[in-house]
């Protein structure tokens, strides 16, 4: 089977994405890039209580005003999901994925194309730190 490389690049352009909503005191649950094998891309998957309380649109609006601020080459709303914490849709990729932990901080990304789940890894106290 086909799968598309998730490069270091993106994966750097999520992490700052990161960084910047956590600085915006977007809540964050979780983080995490996920190749759906439908589509033959991979998504990064933005877990937020924003989505449950005022929803999605509220969600992507914030997400957007961050991104602009950032300016990244190759991360746009495009390539970006929001779900909130207790959707099923969550539990679902879960249990099918294949993870790979990946700290916010520390050396740049590398490509990854086994893996069906990228994800990025911090404290919840909105500081970023290495992973272990």
């Amino acid at each position: 089977m086909y799968k598309a490389t998730l490069v270091g690049r993106r994966i750097d352009e999520g992490r700052d994405l990161l960084r910047e909503l956590l600085k915006r005191k977007f809540p964050v649950a979780d983080a995490f890039w996920w190749h759906d094998p439908e589509t033959i891309r991979w998504r990064l998957y933005i877990v937020s209580r924003v989505v449950e309380k005022h929803g999605p649109l509220k969600a992507y609006g914030d997400i957007q005003r961050a991104l602009r601020s950032l300016r990244p080459q190759d991360l746009s709303l495009n390539n970006i999901s929001v779900i909130g914490p207790r959707e099923t849709d969550l539990e679902e990729i879960r249990r099918a994925a294949v993870y790979r932990t990946l700290p916010l901080e520390g050396e740049p990304a590398r490509d990854a194309t086994v893996e069906d789940v990228v994800e990025y890894v911090w404290k919840g106290d909105g500081k970023v730190r290495r992973n272990g």
